[in-house]
């Protein structure tokens, strides 16, 4: 036990705790700030350590706040009831909220784990400025530290994503609360064996223990043998890394945002580099500066309040890069977000993907049987059809001449014709590539063929229903390819028209 200023006795651990927050500044002496509380004995101890180091005349003015993501029924109602408990024990306001996360994950086109996290941070933010608090604490340990390392040497090589949890941030960029880790150089057992000495209870959520979640196996298998077979040097070793990669990035971004905010230009919601200038950096830099300039145009385009997890990828980053090498005018428009990378001959361009009027729906043209033409003004195409027998065909001959406005399809396995028409896509819209498995949305074959959103509402297609058999110009479905017991073929010729 150690004995402070104020007379007030603090634990070798409250004392570790009171060392690195000064160190870090985490929070700042005399900071309003609230805790962020589950139940479970991280921030449970993370709440007690700081009313410890408030008394000992840190002069925290501390409050509560706890989130009920709906997701464990009945305890997740037990855990809020528990923590209400504490800060009523404890004297400290307390906010507390329930949010479906099921549901706003479905809303919001995420995986669970990301929206508790986005809806967790939303809450908080919203919580400390209704409680009037400057900075968010939260109960991350070393532990914590130690599997955010792991599990993102697990997914990337790329330096933007290998560090550590940093000790302070902005909870959300662009925001004026700040969030806090206190805990970062304590471990989980340390803490809880802080409380048990205390006879200071805590929640346990089980969900923790499930090993098909990355995360709970590093924590509960991977960490422990690598203490086992290697022992705690090893671990440390981890977190040095984990120090220097954080500290590493801290100043590459503060260097890559100066050397944005001097050497791109910003006008109507876009961000323009020069080629030559992107080129005197190294590649490594190349990346970083793409990267934050994406990201950038990423923030801006989310909803106010929103907390946003990136959905940004290594990929996107060198899919633009390709770009910026290729010598030529290129457009990149799979990016998240509704970005879009525009590369011209001396600029490459990074800005949303404006919206456009959808062209004018197409009616359906049904395909006449036999040869014959039929006119789409609306793309301004002509499709050409002609009806053949397979002996009148050079099969081998028209595949070397083959062309890819025109494709050949076995007649016969139309069935009736009466259903068949020409059109543009709609929704629920599927096809069979040749050669494929299995059937696929029409959305996500665009997708894999990288066809840009623009012109995927202009691209014409034959179909009964919602069976796509022919996307002009693509790709033909399974169902009418031509095989060796073939009698009849339709050949579709697409050429320019009057419009």
């Amino acid at each position: 036990m150690t004995s402070t200023d104020s007379g007030t006795q603090l634990s070798d651990l409250e004392q570790a705790v009171a060392g690195y927050v000064e160190r870090e500044s985490l929070p700042p002496r005399g900071a309003p700030v609230t805790v962020a509380v589950s139940g479970g004995s991280d921030s449970v101890a993370l709440l007690y350590v700081l009313v410890a180091l408030a008394q000992a005349g840190e002069g925290y003015q501390l409050s509560v706040a706890h989130l009920n993501h709906k997701l464990r029924p009945g305890d997740a109602e037990r855990d809020e009831a528990f923590v209400a408990g504490l800060a009523r024990k404890l004297d400290l306001p307390y906010l507390s909220e329930a949010r479906d996360v099921r549901a706003i994950a479905r809303e919001r086109r995420l995986n669970l784990e990301a929206a508790a996290r986005a809806v967790r941070y939303e809450f908080l933010e919203q919580a400390a400025q209704e409680l009037g608090a400057d900075v968010v604490a939260t109960g991350h340990t070393r532990d914590d530290q130690l599997e955010t390392v792991l599990w993102r040497l697990c997914r990337s090589d790329d330096l933007h994503t290998l560090a550590g949890i940093p000790p302070s941030r902005p909870i959300r960029e662009g925001s004026l609360v700040a969030l806090a880790r206190p805990l970062l150089e304590v471990s989980r057992q340390q803490l809880q064996d802080y409380l048990s000495a205390r006879h200071i209870g805590w929640r346990t959520d089980h969900t923790n223990r499930d090993l098909s979640r990355t995360r709970s196996l590093i924590r509960h298998r991977l960490l422990p043998a690598l203490k086992e077979r290697l022992g705690e040097e090893c671990l440390q070793q981890l977190l040095g890394l984990a120090c220097r990669l954080t500290q590493v990035n801290r100043q590459r971004r503060k260097l890559v945002e100066q050397l944005l905010a001097e050497g791109v230009r910003r006008s109507e919601g876009r961000l323009t580099f020069a080629i030559d200038w992107l080129h005197a950096f190294p590649a490594d830099f190349r990346s970083a500066l793409v990267y934050r300039a994406l990201r950038q145009m990423e923030l801006e385009s989310a909803p106010p309040g929103r907390f946003l997890d990136s959905r940004l990828a290594h990929r996107h980053v060198e899919a633009v890069l390709r770009g910026v090498e290729a010598g030529r005018p290129v457009l990149i428009d799979q990016l998240p977000g509704g970005l879009i990378a525009e590369r011209t001959e001396r600029e490459l361009i990074i800005g949303r993907c404006r919206a456009e009027p959808a062209p004018p729906a197409l009616p359906p043209r049904p395909l006449p049987e036999g040869d014959g033409r039929v006119e789409v003004h609306e793309l301004g195409l002509r499709v050409v059809l002609r009806s053949l027998g397979r002996g009148d065909l050079d099969w081998e001959g028209w595949l070397r001449r083959k062309q890819p406005s025109e494709e050949m399809l076995d007649a016969d396995a139309f069935g009736p014709w009466g259903g068949l028409v020409l059109r543009t896509r709609r929704a629920g819209d599927h096809i069979r590539p040749l050669g494929a498995p299995g059937e696929k949305t029409l959305k996500k074959f665009f997708i894999d063929r990288k066809v840009p959103r623009r012109e995927r509402d202009r691209t014409l297609l034959l179909a009964r229903g919602s069976d796509v058999l022919w996307v002009a110009g693509l790709a033909v479905s399974d169902r009418v390819k031509v095989t060796p017991s073939t009698r009849r073929l339709l050949h579709l010729r697409t050429e320019p028209g009057a419009t």
